[in-house]
């Protein structure tokens, strides 16, 4: 009756007031047309409407921020409170939302600051959820093993991290975790078969090769082993400048490059190519040069420059003969090259040093 009586009384508001009600309708019409009308005024609408939706939407972003603001300050317990409101609330239920990485950053967070206060059991239960949630996320299943040997769940530690290695072969942590656990049990021969995957997994990566301002990308294996690349650049007869191979952050050597000129149709005999040994007069950024044309990267940008003196007959094509090295860990190395010699396998021990940067003759 209650409810019945409110709708009524409404009603009878609305009529005695119906007037007013219409005047209001209508201004409230014309003054939308015009804003709709007036380009000036309509763009202001629309951007003051425009900026309100992405504000109320980016309302997430904001409080996942503020979350792992709290973690990182060390408020561990005011954390915990707010991010499991924020847990229950969030909309991104699913992988397939589009706010699912500010899912995983929310359970990261909580799992974090459960870690961080030693509660074992509700840190280890929120980083199984994060793996459930997203298990193709190699970063998902190194988070789990990382707490999990932090509380001494070797086992499961373990586990997660040679899912890791299945994703992502080349994940360093994983990979040193991997190393340990067969070197204390004496496994060398897992140690070696665990490594040498390691320097046999398939990973690409571009080197960009310039002359002048003419450059080409080109991929190649990150492996320690040599290749020959091929970039077409077209440089005109009489130029010269520098010959620039960039590999943004990855360890290099180069045994030769060579500059071969065009052939030309209905022009007898070829012209000598330009050819440069590894051991050049190269320039570096971000490079330490070691030895023999082997250059280790200290940063993003790393790039060798050799200045090219006037081509008579112009360039068609750069040839490269090139290795780029995997990421050097000592610790896992000095495991690996223990094991080799635990093994008796000289010829294997020194085919996985020709193939690493960094990798120290030790002693035994």
């Amino acid at each position: 009756m209650g409810e019945r009586s409110a709708i009524q009384s409404i009603r009878r508001h609305c009529r005695r007031h119906r007037r007013s009600l219409y005047a209001l309708y209508w201004v409230a019409m014309v003054l939308f047309v015009v804003l709709l009308v007036v380009p000036s005024l309509r763009t202001r609408l629309l951007y003051r409407l425009e900026h309100a939706t992405l504000r109320w939407d980016d309302r997430w972003a904001r409080r996942v921020d503020y979350g792992e603001q709290l973690v990182a300050a060390g408020h561990h317990e005011r954390s915990i409170g707010y991010l499991e409101h924020l847990d229950r609330r969030f909309p991104a239920q699913q992988i397939q939302h589009k706010r699912d990485k500010q899912r995983e950053r929310i359970l990261d967070a909580l799992g974090r600051s459960y870690a961080a206060l030693g509660r074992k059991r509700l840190s280890l239960g929120i980083y199984r959820r994060l793996v459930a949630f997203d298990p193709r996320n190699y970063a998902n299943h190194h988070r789990l093993a990382e707490t999990c040997a932090l509380f001494d769940e070797s086992d499961e530690a373990r586990e997660h991290s040679r899912r890791v290695l299945t994703m992502h072969p080349t994940h360093l942590p994983s990979l040193r975790r991997e190393v340990s656990y067969h070197f204390d049990r004496g496994d060398f021969a897992e140690v070696v078969n665990t490594y040498e995957t390691y320097l046999d997994a398939f990973v690409i990566h571009y080197l960009s090769v310039s002359l002048g301002d003419a450059s080409v990308e080109i991929a190649t294996a990150v492996d320690g082993r040599f290749h020959e690349l091929e970039a077409r650049i077209a440089r005109p007869p009489g130029w010269f400048g520098s010959l620039v191979i960039d590999t943004s952050g990855s360890s290099i050597g180069v045994t030769s490059v060579t500059l071969r000129p065009p052939i030309i149709m209905g022009r007898a005999g070829t012209h000598a190519p330009f050819v440069v040994s590894g051991a050049g007069t190269w320039s570096s950024q971000d490079f330490d040069a070691v030895a023999n044309g082997q250059f280790r990267t200290v940063g993003p940008k790393s790039a060798l420059t050799l200045q090219v003196p006037a081509q008579t007959h112009g360039v068609a094509t750069v040839r490269l003969r090139v290795r780029l090295f995997k990421t050097h860990d000592a610790k896992v190395w000095r495991m690996v090259h223990a094991s080799y010699r635990a093994r008796v396998d000289s010829e294997g021990l020194e085919a996985a040093q020709s193939r690493m940067l960094d990798a120290e003759r030790l002693d035994t």
